[in-house]
This record gives structure tokens, sequence and C-alpha cells, in this order.
């Protein structure tokens, strides 16, 4: 299902995110609506990707949200893609590396925090 998943975002991306999520629900009832949106939410980027045609920009607050290049390879052949796809991957591979080990450290010096402050309270 994820690739099924990956190729309805596409590389080049959707202005529909509530609309592709509740027909992905839809088609898979399984799943519910928080599960796709939260996945949708992790694989996708707001930033156009490198390669990727720029899409025209719509009136009002529309976002438009593109395929993340580390799931490129999820994509079919013939699914539009950047040439240079493997290489706009190996480098969102590192850049996510990153984003995961610093919402890690993060969580864990909220966590350090909180129990530092239940220990001042404990002392008083």
């Amino acid at each position: 299902l994820f690739p099924e998943f990956c190729r309805r975002i596409g590389a080049v991306g959707t202005a529909v995110r509530q609309r592709l999520i509740n027909k992905f629900v839809e088609d898979y009832p399984d799943i519910s609506v928080r599960q796709v949106t939260l996945k949708f939410t992790e694989i996708t980027t707001k930033d156009c990707p490198p390669g990727v045609p720029t899409p025209e920009k719509k009136s009002g607050r529309s976002f438009h949200f593109f395929l993340r290049p580390r799931f490129y390879h999820h994509l079919r052949a013939e699914d539009p893609k950047p040439s240079n796809w493997e290489e706009l991957k190996a480098a969102d591979d590192i850049l996510w590396d990153k984003q995961k080990a610093e919402k890690a450290r993060k969580k864990a010096a909220q966590k350090a925090a909180k129990a530092s402050s239940n220990n001042n309270n404990n002392n008083n």
C-alpha cells in the first residue's frame, strides 16, 4: 500500500492534500484517516525538490506538497520524476537522518527538562 500512496502523491506533488487522503482511505477502508494523514505529513515536503517543475501558484492560501526524494524509488519507472532522482534521494536520506537525530535530541532534552522540573518540585 505504501508504494501506491507514494505514486498518488508523485514527484510533482499535489495541491489537493485532503482529497488525496480521503480517496486513499475510501479505497483502503482498513486504514484510518489519521494514519494516512500522519504518513502524508512524514513523507511530503512543502519545498519543491530540485528538478521538479515548480507548480503554478494558485490564488489564496493553497499549498503544494511534494513527495520527499527519499521515497522516489517507490514510484514506477513510467511515473514522472527528475532524471537525477537517485542523487536527490541520497541527499534527502542524509537530510532525513539529520532531521530524525535533531528530533530525537529535542525530545530527549524535553524529557530531561521535565524530569529535572519534577525533581525540583519534589525537593521543595
